[in-house]
């Protein structure tokens, strides 16, 4: 209701005194024309009178605080005041005519009688413009769900369309110029030779970029399914990949046996990524990267450590955003957008000149028998070991 027409806020107040109002006024009259010594206030006239109007101006009090805070927007104010007034006058309209027709006799009567029909028809006025406002809401945000339901199986549909269209034509058109500059570069010396590994050189790193682009698009998935991914055997076969296009590498695996999590087949690429980043960015001519696992309750705990030349301040801030790729390629915000995926996280947990470690933590599966038997046996295992080091 924030930045609404003013006029519009200031109908539930109105609402709430226009029912105060009533209810006062049926007090007021009693008090004038019913009562003269204190006995009188209990009179059964007195206390029908009060105990009838009372109630449904009390409604119309209630139903103009409910519209402050039951989330209707402002611009359904003016028809609800239109049915509490129209159902005001009109309950009213017809009760004066009865009057006339049946005269009660007295004026306390007639006025007593004339409250009670403004608070019985304001009051069900209000009723009805509530509950039609409550519908017209609900029909709205179903529409708006339906459009917007549309609108992603839409947004789906023409992923699906540039998915296909990476893999099947610029993926492979990608493929054969990589392969004819590389058989260029191995048959020429010189100029041409440095030319056609420039060639090769950007058209892997082209292939690369499309894939991470499908990649991303995969992700994008609505309503993934997820299953328990063996993270022990994932994370050889991802170091061994590594291996072949980075002979020189020297990757340690320390994962404990059948450790699991809620993942499915694109968790490869997620490691695959932050390997290839520790290695990629290291200077040196043998990079060392170290990867070890443990679980923690529901929680399992990745660490990725390599022995770079770090990261520097100015990239720490954005290393996981899409500026921050400029560097460090689309590989760690595609890693990002993973581990959000999994419901879990991945930071920078230590940078220097030595090195950096990236976290992931990503959700365990429930224990088997086996995998509780070797937590079980880690668990006493790494108390002993704090106990021979103290």
């Amino acid at each position: 209701m924030l930045g609404g027409n003013p006029a519009e806020e200031r109908i539930p107040t109105a609402v709430v005194g226009a029912g105060v109002t009533l209810f006062v006024s049926v007090v007021i009259t009693q008090l004038l024309f019913n009562v003269s010594e204190p006995g009188d206030l209990l009179a059964p006239g007195v206390v029908v009178s009060i105990a009838t109007t009372g109630p449904f101006a009390g409604g119309m009090v209630y139903g103009g605080r409910l519209l402050r805070r039951n989330g209707l927007d402002s611009d359904r104010h003016p028809r609800i005041a239109r049915w509490c007034g129209g159902g005001l006058a009109g309950f009213l309209g017809l009760n004066v005519v009865m009057i006339v027709v049946w005269p009660p006799g007295g004026l306390a009567n007639v006025v007593g009688w004339a409250l009670f029909a403004a608070s019985v028809g304001g009051c069900g006025g209000l009723a009805i413009g509530i509950v039609e406002a409550r519908a017209i809401e609900r029909a709205r945000a179903t529409e708006r769900a339906t459009a917007r339901a549309e609108h992603a199986e839409q947004q789906r549909e023409r992923l699906d369309y540039v998915n296909s269209l990476l893999r099947h034509e610029i993926l492979n058109n990608a493929n054969v110029i990589e392969g004819n500059a590389s058989i260029l570069s191995e048959r020429h010396d010189g100029t041409m030779g440095d030319r056609a590994g420039v060639i090769r050189t950007q058209s892997r790193r082209m292939i690369g970029v499309i894939d991470d682009v499908r990649v991303l698009i995969e992700a994008a998935e609505i309503d993934p399914e997820f299953e328990p991914i063996r993270l022990d055997e994932l994370l050889a076969a991802e170091a061994d990949d590594l291996r072949e296009s980075h002979p020189e590498a020297d990757i340690d695996i320390a994962v404990p046996e059948r450790t699991r999590v809620r993942a499915d087949d694109l968790l490869g690429r997620l490691f695959a990524n932050l390997l290839s980043n520790a290695v990629e960015h290291n200077d040196s001519d043998q990079p060392h990267v170290w990867v070890t696992a443990e679980r923690a309750g529901e929680t399992v705990f990745v660490r990725v450590r390599d022995d770079g030349p770090g990261v520097t301040e100015e990239e720490r801030d954005r290393l996981f955003d899409r500026e921050g790729a400029r560097r460090h390629g689309l590989g760690l915000y595609l890693v990002r957008t993973l581990v959000e995926r999994y419901d879990g996280t991945v930071e920078l947990t230590d940078t220097g000149s030595d090195g950096s470690t990236f976290t992931v933590e990503l959700p365990a599966c429930p224990d088997d028998p086996v995998a509780t038997a070797n937590a079980a046996g880690s668990a006493t295992t790494a108390v002993a070991m704090r106990g021979f080091g103290n």
